[in-house]
């Protein structure tokens, strides 16, 4: 087991050590309490980044419509 600190996941994913501290609270992510010290297993939290991954949309071309031209705009 490889635990790190909320500092080290806040740098690890990009965010303020606040979002890490308040997913804790509200039980988003996966922690082990030590007494008074949060911690963080690795290779859990790499399997919760996994399951939070989405799906990025195919691109349009440059140049091409958004929609065909015989569709009407929704109103």
């Amino acid at each position: 087991m490889n635990l790190i600190g909320p500092q080290t996941l806040a740098d690890r994913l990009g965010v303020p050590v606040s979002w890490v501290y308040m997913k804790c609270r509200s039980r988003d992510l996966p922690y082990v309490k030590l007494g008074n010290y949060v911690r963080f297993d690795v290779d859990e939290l790499d399997a919760w980044v996994e399951q939070h991954r989405r799906a990025v949309k195919p691109s349009t071309p440059v140049g091409a419509p958004h929609r065909p031209a015989e569709e009407p705009c929704p109103v």
